[in-house]
């Protein structure tokens, strides 16, 4: 089996990063037909949260913490954008707990 092969194992950190260049897409599209506001801003959150909820889990379960990488995230605008929204909270509740507490302990954590 392949499965655990470099090839086909996820990178965490490229999602993530894949996930904020859709969220900077998302705006740039709603902005260009006027419909940036707090609906699409929380539509925009809940599913950037989807995407990248599970690979912060990923990142603790494989062991792949990687300091550098991590300031990245966290320096990023649209990470820090996704905190600031009113409804994070709310979005993250809708989210199993191993993800909760991945994406807790690497906003307060690391």
């Amino acid at each position: 089996i392949l499965s655990n092969s470099s090839s086909h194992k996820r990178n965490p950190y490229n999602r993530i990063e894949i996930s904020f260049n859709t969220m900077d897409y998302l705006y740039k599209v709603f902005s260009e037909k006027n419909f940036v506001n707090q609906d699409s801003e929380n539509m925009i959150a809940s599913e950037i949260y989807r995407e990248i909820l599970p690979e912060f889990y990923n990142i603790l379960r494989h062991l792949e913490v990687n300091i550098k990488k991590i300031r990245t995230i966290k320096n990023n605008i649209y990470y820090k954008k996704l905190l600031q929204n009113s409804k994070s909270k709310e979005i993250i509740k809708t989210h199993n707990i191993k993800q909760r507490i991945a994406f807790f302990l690497f906003t307060k954590v690391l």
